[in-house]
């Protein structure tokens, strides 16, 4: 590997650290950095994906006191996340690194646009409009406790 290559890689891994201790999205600087070190979109992915997960392990044990007293109600978005990443993963995999290079931009602009309205997001669920969505409607009351509970505990902290 060149030196140049290896330079911008482990300046991208230390700066994304430094980004998910203080916020969240390292994606956003480590995935093209690794596209720019010439690895394939697919494989750069799913390598940043890994390289990740240490930070995100020691971030959860870091702020466990924000978790639930009852672990039992980690059961259901567990399992989901734990689907949706397998189902993300197959797809990833099933997909040809020319159509996902494709969908890269509108991935990273949708994520990069959660990320920055997450806070207005936060506080609509929190306000007037909590218990409808977009369209006005009210949604199911176990999506309205869950939100309720989440948020509160967010604003607890």
């Amino acid at each position: 590997m060149e030196a140049g290559i290896a330079a911008l890689l482990f300046g991208a891994g230390v700066v994304g650290g430094a980004v998910n201790a203080l916020a969240g999205g390292a994606t956003l600087l480590t995935f093209p950095a690794m596209l720019a070190a010439g690895l394939p979109p697919v494989v750069a992915n799913a390598s940043n994906a890994v390289a990740l997960t240490p930070g995100h392990l020691v971030a959860a044990i870091a702020d466990r006191a924000a978790l639930p007293r009852d672990l039992r109600r980690l059961a259901t978005p567990v399992v989901v996340a734990l689907l949706g990443g397998g189902l993300g993963a197959m797809l990833l995999l099933a997909t040809p690194d020319r159509l996902f290079t494709a969908c890269v931009p509108i991935l990273v602009g949708a994520a990069t646009l959660l990320f920055a309205l997450g806070p207005v997001l936060r506080r609509a669920a929190q306000g007037e409009g909590a218990g409808r969505d977009s369209g006005g409607r009210a949604l199911p009351r176990w999506s309205q406790r869950r939100c309720t509970e989440a948020t509160s505990e967010v604003a607890s902290e």
